[in-house]
């Protein structure tokens, strides 16, 4: 048995080395680069993300993905002419060897499009026939695969759906013949939608479920990330910070101890009603983080009001699961920027022209994330990061 001498210098020792751990961490932090001059002073850009506009510091490397417009998923690839011939040619002949049930060629449909300076192709194939029963009667349905691309000068958009009917080919041109790049659209006061360089002008067949995600990175700041992500036709769901009080219920202590909630509130910016979360993170290998987000729920009937999220984290490595990193940007920096790009965001002001009107929902109802799911949004989350668990905790979280 060890004298109570020895015990009380054991105690002494942990608890030194505790105190010690804590001074490390708070000098790390006190060593951090106050860059708020640099950042949050800095000049602004503006982007443009569906019908939202945006602030960010002028040297963000920003990239537009995840478009989901009429009901079809749709991507942009700025790349040369030989390369769009290219990749034209391999979805031709991807369509071209593929074979229905009776082993013949199933393309269907296909038109060749001239828009301006734009051309493309669309195509329709990959008939697929089942059976089921609707009232006790046996019904037949057909689904066919829809693709197509549109070349623009510089920029080709990629678009595609599955399971759909014959007549959806037509759609998806007449989708094409509204985009135009976004430099010629006057974007700043015609209504549509922004994906990035090109640009839907509104009116567009089943505009209720349009969704895109931009993401944001600063070169002298690897750590820090920005994400502006907009989903309309969403279905009802607790908002951010139900959320996050309920996940923060279930958490052992060790880990609530870990989080400082540095605002926990409703926020309005502009003509936005949302909620706003921001936490100070420590984490196990004694580095400090942030993860601040905004959230606008939306309305579920209205594009001009769709589910609205965005973030901004900091201190998180931007080699995928590899342990966290000290904040490169100090609180007060950090915060400033924050506040600088969150109060930016705004409807895209439209001219006299048409403007969509709020609709009932019909087909490609999407449902709001499903409990549990956790997005790449930052495509920088780490497997040993308490901040990235803030994600799976506030964005996402939402069972009843």
């Amino acid at each position: 048995m060890e004298s109570g001498q020895k015990m009380r210098g054991k105690r002494i020792a942990s608890v030194g080395l505790a105190i010690a751990c804590a001074l490390l961490a708070i000098a790390a932090e006190d060593m951090t680069p106050n860059t708020a001059g640099a950042i949050a002073d800095g000049k602004m850009k503006t982007v443009c993300v569906g019908r939202f506009l945006i602030d960010l510091p002028v040297e963000a490397e920003v990239t537009i993905r995840g478009g989901f417009v009429g009901g079809f998923d749709v991507s942009e690839i700025p790349e040369s002419d030989e390369n769009y011939r290219n990749r034209l040619r391999r979805m031709e002949e991807e369509v071209g060897a593929t074979r229905d049930e009776l082993g013949e060629n199933s393309l269907e449909w296909s038109k060749t499009l001239q828009f301006g300076v734009a051309a493309g192709k669309v195509a329709v194939f990959d008939r697929q026939r089942a059976q089921g029963l609707d009232g006790g009667r046996i019904i037949e349905a057909e689904d066919f695969s829809v693709r197509g691309m549109l070349r623009f000068p510089n920029v080709s958009v990629a678009a595609e759906a599955k399971r759909q009917g014959v007549e959806r080919g037509e759609e998806l041109a007449r989708l094409f013949a509204r985009l135009t790049l976004l430099s010629e659209a006057g974007v700043h006061r015609e209504p549509g939608f922004c994906l990035g360089h090109t640009f839907v002008r509104d009116p567009y067949e089943s505009a209720e479920t349009e969704s895109v995600v931009m993401s944001a990175a600063l070169p002298r700041h690897p750590d820090v990330h920005i994400v502006l992500y907009s989903m309309a036709g969403t279905d009802p769901a607790p908002g951010l910070l139900a959320r996050n009080a309920k996940s923060a219920k279930r958490e052992p202590l060790y880990m609530r101890l870990a989080f400082t909630t540095l605002r926990e509130r409703q926020r309005i910016v502009h003509t936005l009603v949302g909620e706003e979360l921001v936490l100070k993170v420590r984490e196990p290998n004694l580095t400090t983080g942030y993860s601040m987000q905004f959230e606008v729920t939306g309305k579920q009937h209205d594009v001009y009001a769709p589910l609205l999220a965005l973030e901004l984290g900091s201190g998180t490595n931007s080699v995928i699961g590899g342990k966290p990193v000290q904040s490169s940007l100090s609180e007060g920096a950090v915060l400033k920027l924050w506040d600088r790009i969150a109060s930016s965001v705004r409807v895209r002001p439209v001219g006299n022209a048409h403007r969509l009107p709020a609709r009932t929902l019909g087909m490609n109802m999407r449902s709001h994330p499903p409990a549990g799911a956790t997005p790449s949004l930052g495509g920088m989350s780490s497997s040993e990061s308490l901040s990235a668990h803030v994600k799976s905790r506030a964005w996402w979280s939402n069972e009843t």
